[in-house]
């Protein structure tokens, strides 16, 4: 149970720091992070990490995998 737990919020702040570190890198197009490219969609990315934390502290495992194919939607 505590794995389960660990690896949601190790999930959780790899989503939260992955929108805002540089994914494209090309050099006509600069390096541009999610927020900067999405701004509506990292918030969306930001809301969907804190819920899959909430969703952790309740312990109701199975309702992450909305969350999680909410983030991989996006």
């Amino acid at each position: 149970m505590w794995l389960r737990r660990i690896f949601t919020f190790a999930g959780s702040a790899l989503l939260v720091i992955g929108a805002f570190v540089p994914f494209l890198g090309v050099r006509l197009l600069h390096d541009r992070t999610y927020w900067q490219l999405s701004t509506t969609g990292a918030i969306v990315l930001l809301a969907l990490a804190g819920v899959s934390l909430v969703i952790a502290a309740f312990r109701k495992f199975n309702w992450l995998y909305l969350t999680g194919l909410g983030s991989l939607g996006l």
